[in-house]
């Protein structure tokens, strides 16, 4: 018979253990290698530096990690994360130079905590860099993070037995130590919601309002400081709400088996106290560390975007740059599975939440209430990452959180039913039946495990010392109002290790700026080059960012030019000198007064320049080249264009998105498309042309019950101005390519 005292120390070693292993796996890539192998070698003289302790250290790794570590500075050094505050908004200097721009997330909490362990840590050891602490950030946050998914688990299987396998799962998944050991933001992420969720079950675990409301005041704290860390932070709330709502509705629905305590009125009273005051004290709570947020206006905005219409369309569509973006890629949803472990550990996942909902109490102590709430929060937590992670693959570490609890109860609950089965057989069989129930539950944490010390050995941090020291170069040998042109990718390195302004950075991706650098670099002409270039450190292009207006193409708007008509004569001009570009400003019919405006911003007085590129762009050639060589589009006017082959309700569509074409054998192009034209066909499936003659090229197409058509489009317009070319024998005569 195991006593109080037996279950106690049990549980405390499991939790030793576990997060002996969650710090050990997280410390990883802070180990510099020490192989023979001269490959190992290399690698790691490249990514690590000497600090001001005397010791090498590895660079901190990811792109986004020096944004933060920029604020985290600017605490340390100046007492604010920001550059600089004007009118109250905090103002980031050296981006989208030379007009900056608005710092979004530089007063979040993430800065804060690495300054915060930052002072800490230089007090342990003087000359500690700024760069460790970063990395120690989630190190920490990561470790505190496994507590509730391992007392969630344990709760709701009725044994400590699913507490390590939740916490393992929940704490190190290949999706969350990738997005987080190069100090992102995303750690919070995962761990706060945690604790929310486990704060609420333990309000309705509660058997006085006391209690319940120390709970609930524990669970707005979390969700406060997700509001502040995270503008994505809806996600979490609706899931929590979601799962009360399930918790006091299902007694009405006749969907529980056990009868609220105090009856079902007397429980459906206390869910919905329990969750209006979790809603009101977090919007209090977020006004409070993050009056920026709209915790309160923020949901109804976005209900008001569902119920309305849809918004007037802007003037023309612009190329975007989030197709460069490889973490916002989408993934179909066997990708998404193969990511996150594979069918197997999925399908745990599944079959654990499933077993939450199963209307048998867990334990005698576990309330319908409790076990109800905890699965419709998982089960929507877990749903809702998967739809998001076919959306875009960074969502991913999202699941991570349900997917451990799911496996983790799975285990449990098999351990209560072996455990149960052996209590019944003689002592010497008892003891061999849970021997082997260990044994299964080990080997069953060995292939997520596995995983998981693949990620941890094969990250290396993107940071090398080419980098650095020409960063460093860049710094201390150029004057203090230096532009530095980069790929966006490198924008936050070049600000933090250069300490000089950046044309492009991850901040400007829903502007103009990537575009107009993309065009810099596929330019047909050096001319051309260099006079995007010199627009961009003249006057930026940060439309539809209020910073906009300072730029050439605002100027150009403002002075009466459609978007598209300034952008044609904004390129033609870039290329010329300014004495010449005033004369094409004045053929144009821009004023005077105007002119002088434009050319301030293309022809300035310039400040020096420099444009910084690597061999990792070659990887990603397609992506900057696709984006360069495109051109915005006017969007049609709001009359309907001429129906199809008689057809008087047919309308034919705009489509304002780039297809991608890719190369296929012997010169061909082939471009996916992959649209209905019109609301009853044809379907679009791809164009495709040879050696680059696309006037000639052909349209694949089925309509109806024919699904091999081919046939040239009813014109082929080249995007970069030049006539098009009509084609009177299509049988698609309304469409264009």
């Amino acid at each position: 018979m195991v006593t109080v005292r037996g279950h106690r120390l049990r549980l405390w070693l499991c939790l030793a253990v576990t997060l002996a292993v969650v710090t050990g796996v997280r410390l990883m890539p802070l180990a510099i290698s020490t192989d023979d192998d001269p490959a190992s070698v290399a690698t790691a003289r490249e990514t690590t530096f000497r600090g001001d302790d005397g010791r090498d250290h590895v660079y901190l790794g990811d792109l986004d990690s020096y944004l933060w570590l920029r604020h985290a500075r600017n605490l340390w050094r100046a007492g604010s994360p920001c550059d600089e505050i004007v009118q109250g908004t905090c103002r980031d200097t050296l981006a989208a130079a030379p007009v900056g721009m608005t710092s979004l997330y530089a007063e979040s909490l993430h800065p804060r905590a690495i300054a915060r362990l930052h002072q800490l840590m230089v007090a342990l050891r003087p000359g500690l860099p700024l760069e460790v602490s970063a990395f120690l950030v989630p190190v920490v946050v990561g470790l505190l993070g496994a507590l509730p998914p391992f007392f969630i688990a344990r709760r709701l299987a009725g044994t400590v037995l699913a507490g390590p396998c939740a916490a393992l799962i929940a704490a190190l998944h290949p999706s969350v130590l990738t997005r987080t050991y190069g100090s992102d933001d995303d750690i919070w992420n995962v761990v706060l919601p945690l604790y929310a969720c486990w704060a609420l079950l333990l309000a309705l675990r509660a058997t006085t309002w006391t209690r319940r409301g120390m709970a609930v005041v524990l669970a707005s704290a979390a969700m406060a400081l997700q509001v502040w860390v995270w503008r994505g932070w809806l996600f979490a709330e609706v899931v929590l709400l979601g799962g009360l709502t399930a918790a006091a509705v299902t007694p009405w629905l006749g969907l529980r088996r056990d009868r609220p305590q105090g009856g079902r009125l007397h429980g459906f009273a206390t869910v919905v106290v329990i969750a209006v005051a979790f809603f009101v004290l977090t919007g209090l709570m977020a006004t409070v560390v993050a009056p920026d947020a709209s915790f309160v206006t923020f949901p109804l905005q976005v209900w008001r975007i569902l119920l309305t219409a849809s918004p007037a369309a802007s003037a023309a569509v612009w190329p975007s740059a989030f197709g460069s973006v490889g973490e916002l890629a989408p993934l179909t949803p066997s990708d998404v599975i193969l990511r996150m472990g594979g069918h197997g550990v999925m399908l745990c996942g599944l079959l654990g939440l499933a077993v939450l909902w199963w209307p048998v109490p867990a334990r005698g102590d576990v309330s319908g209430t409790e076990r109800v709430c905890a699965a419709a929060s998982l089960s929507a937590w877990f749903v809702g990452a998967f739809v998001l992670g076919t959306l875009a693959q960074r969502y991913l570490f999202l699941m991570a959180a349900p997917l451990g609890v799911g496996c983790g109860v799975l285990a449990g609950r098999f351990a209560v039913v072996v455990s149960t089965a052996a209590s019944t057989m003689g002592r010497g069989p008892g003891r061999a039946a849970r021997a082997l129930l260990s044994l299964i539950l080990m080997l069953a944490l060995l292939h997520p495990l596995t995983l998981s010390l693949r990620a941890a050995d094969a990250y290396a941090p993107a940071m090398t010392d080419a980098w650095w020291d020409t960063l460093v170069q860049l710094r201390d040998g150029t004057p203090a109002d230096t532009i530095v042109h980069t790929w966006w990718d490198f924008g936050h390195w070049a600000k933090y290790v250069a300490e000089r302004r950046v044309t492009a950075d991850g901040s400007v991706l829903g502007t103009h700026i990537p575009f107009w650098l993309a065009k810099a670099l596929a330019a047909p002409t050096d001319d051309e080059s260099a006079g995007v270039l010199r627009m961009l450190a003249c006057g930026s292009d940060a439309t539809p960012l209020p910073e906009g207006q300072r730029g050439a193409l605002g100027r150009l708007v403002a002075a009466g030019k459609p978007e598209i008509e300034a952008y044609h004569l904004l390129l033609s001009l870039v290329s010329l000198p300014r004495a010449q570009a005033d004369t094409a400003l004045a053929s144009a019919g821009i004023p005077a007064d105007a002119r002088a405006a434009v050319l301030d911003a293309t022809h300035c007085a310039r400040s020096p320049q420099y444009l910084v590129l690597t061999t990792q762009m070659t990887a990603r050639r397609d992506a900057w080249l696709t984006l360069g060589q495109a051109a915005p589009l006017a969007l049609p006017s709001s009359t309907p264009p001429p129906a199809l082959d008689g057809d008087a309700d047919a309308s034919v569509p705009f489509v304002p998105t780039w297809f991608p074409c890719s190369a296929g054998p012997d010169g061909q192009m082939v471009c996916a498309i992959r649209v209905t034209f019109g609301r009853r066909g044809p379907f679009l499936q791809r164009f495709e042309f040879r050696d680059g003659r696309a006037q000639e090229g052909e349209l694949r197409y089925s309509e109806g019950q024919a699904t091999a058509l081919r046939s040239s489009p009813g014109v082929t317009l080249d995007a970069g101005g030049a006539p098009g070319v009509p084609h009177p024998d299509s049988r698609l005569p309304g469409v264009g390519i």
